[in-house]
């Protein structure tokens, strides 16, 4: 997403005040996939919608404190002692977007008639990522900048989405944008002085930070369908729950992975970086669309 000096921001402020409107679907569907689940009442396909959404929130949450913590140090690592000040972590003060989701989630808990859970990465989990080489974690970070972007531009495309929520998704692609350019020339110059194997390494090292990352999420789809049953009483056939998990797994796979893998950028960065970069990348592609 591109802005040019002085565009207007979004009103994530007011929007903080707009109640939750619950006969909506937040998510676009092409994230979420729940609205041709024969197995549930189009009630349920909504809900299923909506805690998918607030699972979403942080989730994201939970990537950005782990993942761009680290990618301080590594900015440093490449030689831009500068960048560090525009992470989002990098004061006290939380950027617009990290208050925008605090208030909907707060607002969301209050008003959705169940709780929802997600999964917490454990200590071990977190060791996991940020023991890989700095430029697969950087672009792990690049990865997560191009998502918000891919997930911003398919839900202004999609209309009678929660308003509040698609201001959300606005806030978020907004202020990654802004540290996608810096993020960019940093993975550049961390690979700059690398011969292409060291390079393809680094690659396949981001590609194993997505295992993780997968294999985190794994239990999210029985949560999502244990709030669901809270909140809509839907007691599925044994059958039937096991076919919802599995479409909701690879939803989650879509959603987290293969939404970024599609954005033309990401992949022109990649190309850049190492002529086997981005064909190494593709071949994961089929197995998270």
């Amino acid at each position: 997403m591109s802005r040019t000096a002085g565009a207007p921001q979004p009103d994530t402020a007011g929007e903080s005040r707009r109640p939750i409107d619950l006969e909506r679907r937040f998510l676009p569907e092409s994230l979420a996939h729940t609205a041709d689940l024969g197995c549930l009442s189009p009630a349920s396909r909504v809900a299923l919608n909506q805690i998918r959404s607030s699972g979403y929130v942080q989730l994201c949450g939970l990537f950005e404190r782990v993942v761009f913590c680290a990618a301080i140090g590594h900015r440093r690592l490449a030689s831009l002692p500068d960048v560090s000040a525009l992470s989002p972590h990098a004061t006290a003060e939380p950027a617009e977007h990290v208050r925008a989701a605090r208030s909907f989630l707060h607002a969301f808990a209050r008003e959705f008639p169940a709780a929802c859970p997600t999964v917490q990465p454990g200590p071990a989990v977190v060791a996991d990522i940020l023991s890989h080489d700095p430029l697969a974690v950087m672009l792990a970070v690049l990865h997560f900048e191009w998502m918000a972007q891919a997930h911003w531009c398919l839900a202004r495309r999609e209309p009678g989405l929660d308003r509040r929520f698609l201001r959300l998704l606005e806030a978020s692609a907004l202020e990654r944008s802004r540290h996608l350019v810096v993020d960019t020339a940093v993975v550049k110059a961390m690979a700059r002085h690398r011969r292409d194997a060291d390079v393809l390494r680094a690659v396949s090292g981001y590609l194993d930070i997505g295992g993780v990352v997968d294999r985190a999420l794994g239990p999210q789809p029985e949560l999502d369908r244990l709030a669901l049953a809270a909140a809509c009483g839907d007691q599925l056939e044994p059958q039937a729950a096991h076919e919802l998990q599995g479409r909701q797994r690879q939803s989650l796979r879509w959603t987290f992975f293969g939404s970024a893998l599609a954005m033309p950028g990401f992949l022109e960065t990649l190309d850049r970086l190492s002529p086997g970069a981005r064909e190494l990348v593709e071949e994961v592609v089929p197995l998270v669309s």
